[in-house]
């Protein structure tokens, strides 16, 4: 029973420790799905984007433009670091990966159309 305390303990501490972690993107990309992705355009906004998992959502703000974004009803998958989110203006599911390359982390935005690639890194 400890043991299973400890580990739910421990996986409770890992889900909800990139809940604080807020990322932030200078560079974008977009791709659009087919037989392969088809890279699209590419754009240069300071967007933040900031896990809340315990609360269920992620939001994401665009901070040139000014506006906010929140993706709700978060639920992870299968894989690790990634989790499908609902957009209530759009009306889909995206799903939301965090990757770490050897050049640092990036997040996908996936909503089966297009595919949104952001270069991130932890906002100080």
């Amino acid at each position: 029973m400890k043991r299973y305390l400890l580990l739910s303990l421990l996986i409770s501490a890992s889900f909800c420790g990139e809940a604080q972690t807020i990322y932030r993107s200078i560079e974008q990309a977009k791709y659009s799905h087919g037989k392969s992705l088809q890279y699209i355009s590419k754009s240069r906004y300071d967007i933040e984007i900031s896990f809340h998992l315990r609360e269920g959502f992620i939001l994401l703000k665009n901070n040139d433009l000014g506006y906010k974004h929140k993706f709700i009803n978060v639920i992870p998958t299968k894989d690790p670091n990634t989790w499908r989110a609902f957009s209530k203006d759009s009306r889909q599911t995206y799903l939301f990966s965090i990757i770490t390359t050897k050049e640092g982390k990036c997040i996908t935005m996936d909503d089966n159309v297009f595919v949104y690639v952001m270069d991130v890194r932890e906002a100080s």
